[in-house]
């Protein structure tokens, strides 16, 4: 199982490493949304520590797109 989550992480490594200025910020958009469901997700269910933990990835993600507009 180790071997195929490396395998994994090394397909979406370059997949980052390879992607125009558009895919990354629709990349960060795609996270952001599946995080904000994986929350949604958690919360009828009552976990709570699930939730939190998902809707920090989510404000981390929101936090790095808004600190990298450009306001021209």
């Amino acid at each position: 199982m180790k071997k195929e989550a490396s395998v994994y992480a090394s397909y979406a490594n370059q997949k980052v490493l390879g992607a125009t200025p558009a895919e990354l910020t629709l990349m960060l958009y795609d996270g952001a949304i599946k995080f904000c469901n994986i929350a949604e997700s958690a919360i009828e269910k009552k976990e709570i520590e699930k939730v939190h933990q998902n809707l920090l990835r989510a404000e981390r993600i929101i936090e790095y797109l808004r600190a990298t507009l450009d306001m021209k």
